[in-house]
């Protein structure tokens, strides 16, 4: 990101007007903006992340690819780490530059090249390496970095080879406070990396493995540092195999277009002769006008009325309930007994029962009401059997 300008009339409405800038004046705002003349620049440095990174690899072709999930930022730094299995020539690729580059009939087996680049605006997201031999097994590593200083990013590299497995990035010193550290590696077999030294973090650990002969294992871990010295990281594999290890270092950069800015040289206003004032004739006096004062006039009070007591509310009596007396509009018959209409039995009794006296019948009474009488059967009078 560019730095912001700001013309005089903006810089009048933040209340930074005329006492700062003249006309026509640009201005500088960063983080930590210093005042120098007419311009603002800064001296402070914003923080190194990693954006996105993937990875890639091949077999039995001249070329490996990765693409980024997304495209990448203009001024952020962009690195390839290809490891080659082969002596094959690795070839720096168009618009990139190399930051360390160990292949061809001079590399002992495996190879590996970092390079670099700083995003330009539409970047595209694949990045392609190509190699000489067709017959190596290829893996590509690729980042993008933020806060990476865009006019000189490179700062140091170093390497280191061997066969264990303790491959080792080799050792660098730094010569600003503020740096990017990726280490790359590769080994030929098939294994795993882990317990990177000295707070490295790693980023990639894959293989690619083709039959059972011809595996590989790539990987790349990072550091951010903030003081100059001397830094270097070694991992562990979980097998022994020829590796070959490698560290650039790059730098921060001062603000969030990439370069540091240097404030500009400004020129000192030559000062201008004052002309001397040519003296005029003295003017007559102006008589003082006087000002009568006119009391105020005094306010009469307003007399508050006393406040009216509120009404007592009289409660209202609560009237009695008279009982009310029921009565049918019609005449409540009188129930009447209830009679069998026929005659009952009187059961046998068993042999040997003690012998009962006769039942005497018992007359119905007459219904008392005369209206809606209903004449009662009075049943006759059954003969108990006498037991023989």
């Amino acid at each position: 990101m560019k730095p912001r300008a700001f013309p005089w009339v903006a810089l009048v409405i933040l209340g930074l007007g005329a006492p700062f800038l003249k006309a026509g004046s640009t201005a500088i705002f960063t983080d930590q903006a210093q005042s120098t003349g007419n311009t603002f620049t800064t001296a402070a440095s914003f923080p190194i992340a990693l954006v996105q990174k993937n990875y890639g690899a091949a077999y039995l072709t001249t070329s490996v690819s990765a693409t980024f999930d997304a495209t990448p930022v203009a001024n952020h730094l962009l690195v390839a780490i290809l490891g080659a299995s082969t002596t094959s020539t690795i070839n720096q690729p168009a618009g990139w530059s190399t930051a360390i580059n160990q292949s061809g009939g001079s590399c002992t087996q495996p190879c590996q090249a970092i390079f670099y680049r700083i995003a330009g605006s539409g970047e595209s997201r694949t990045v392609t390496v190509t190699v000489s031999d067709s017959n190596s097994v290829l893996g590509l590593q690729i980042y993008e970095y933020s806060g990476i200083d865009t006019s000189s990013p490179l700062d140091q590299t170093s390497s280191a080879t061997g066969t264990s497995t303790s491959p080792s990035s080799g050792s660098v010193t730094t010569t600003q406070a503020n740096e990017l550290l990726i280490a790359g590696m590769i080994i030929r077999t098939e294994t795993s990396y882990s317990g990177w030294t000295n707070s490295f973090n790693e980023q990639f650990d894959f293989q690619f493995e083709v039959g059972q002969t011809y595996v590989r294992t790539y990987a790349g871990a990072d550091r951010v540092v903030t003081a100059t010295g001397t830094y270097s990281t070694t991992a562990t594999t979980a097998a022994s195999g020829a590796w070959r290890g490698q560290i650039a270092t790059f730098k921060n950069s001062g603000d969030y277009g990439g370069a540091h800015r240097a404030a500009p040289a400004t020129s000192t206003p030559t000062p201008s002769t004052t002309p001397t004032p040519t003296p005029t004739g003295t003017p007559s006096p102006i008589a003082t006008p006087t000002f009568t004062v006119i009391p105020s006039p005094t306010a009469t009070p307003t007399a508050t009325p006393a406040a009216m007591p509120s009404p007592t509310a009289t409660p209202a009596p609560t009237p009695a309930i008279t009982p009310t007396t029921f009565s049918y509009p019609f005449a409540v018959p009188t129930p009447t007994p209830f009679s069998y209409p026929f005659a009952v039995p009187t059961p046998t009794p068993a042999a040997k029962a003690t012998p009962t006296a006769p039942l005497a019948a018992t007359p119905t009474p007459a219904a008392s009401c005369t209206d809606m009488s209903t004449p009662t059967v009075t049943p006759t009078p059954t003969a108990t059997p006498t037991p023989s």
